[in-house]
């Protein structure tokens, strides 16, 4: 699950970008062992996150992303 020690470094495709309350989640495919994987990160409220920078139409489904 969740574990503040470790930083895990993601690189990937864009699956879907929600900009939606109380959460901003955002699907990344990256590739796995034979197929990709889905990860599922949770990020800040909307509004935090478009102070940050990250817009509603930020990422699109397609983009390459490290995360």
């Amino acid at each position: 699950m969740f574990d503040q020690a470790k930083t895990v470094t993601l690189v990937g495709t864009i699956k879907e970008y929600q900009f939606t309350n109380p959460h901003v989640w955002i699907e990344v495919m990256v590739p796995g062992k034979g197929k990709p994987v889905q990860w599922s990160i949770e990020g800040e409220g909307p509004s935090i996150m478009a102070r940050i920078g990250l817009k509603p139409k930020a990422l699109q489904p397609g983009d390459k992303v490290t995360l």
